[in-house]
């Protein structure tokens, strides 16, 4: 992979595409660190591929955008797939669609300085929902610096959702967690 991306990248280059292109690099989820195949690290944080604690949903990403994503700065914002459409949009200049539910948020004001709060302006929390994970968290919520983990989910809505032409009705849509509410985050250090 490495090398394919490498090839992709010195094709940009060989057509002038290099000013002119977004290119963003990252993975699905954490490590996997099996006995198949035992390497990789999750550094700090907790757990592996197949869990719903950071070591198995937070990975690294690389973005590379000539003007507009100064070289070597670094955020620790979480973003994640589902802002790729408002993001691409905002860059595109077109209005998202109308016609569905957007999760996601643009994650542009991360690259301008002069932004006001030079954050993800959220208004959904990022969301995992994963019953065949390993371990008791089939759930993760996120929002801001605060976040929730959990066993199950009860109704299959979140806050400020839609759900089958029906809007969730509050919290307790969300179902039970471990923590009952929303707590800082920690980042699901190994030692917890």
């Amino acid at each position: 992979m490495d090398s394919a991306f490498g090839k992709l990248m010195r094709a940009l280059d060989d057509l002038g595409l290099r000013e002119n292109t977004l290119v963003f690099f990252t993975s699905d989820n954490g490590p996997a660190i099996t006995s198949i195949h035992p390497h990789g690290s999750a550094g700090p944080l907790r757990n592996k591929q197949g869990y719903l604690y950071e070591g198995g949903i937070r990975v690294p990403g690389i973005l590379r955008w000539a003007g507009h994503a100064p070289r070597g700065e670094e955020h620790s914002e979480p973003i994640s797939g589902v802002d790729w459409l408002p993001t691409v949009c905002e860059v595109a200049s077109i209005a998202l669609p109308s016609d569905r539910a957007i999760d996601g948020a643009s994650f542009l004001p991360l690259l301008d300085k002069a932004a006001s709060n030079g954050g993800v302006s959220r208004h959904t929390p990022l969301y995992w929902h994963f019953n065949a994970a390993q371990g008791k968290p089939k759930v993760a919520i996120r929002m801001g610096a605060l976040e929730t983990a959990g066993p199950t989910i009860r109704t299959g809505r979140c806050p400020t959702r839609k759900h089958q032409g029906r809007s969730a009705t509050g919290p307790q849509d969300c179902g039970t967690f471990d923590h009952g509410t929303l707590q800082p985050t920690s980042g699901h250090r190994r030692n917890r």
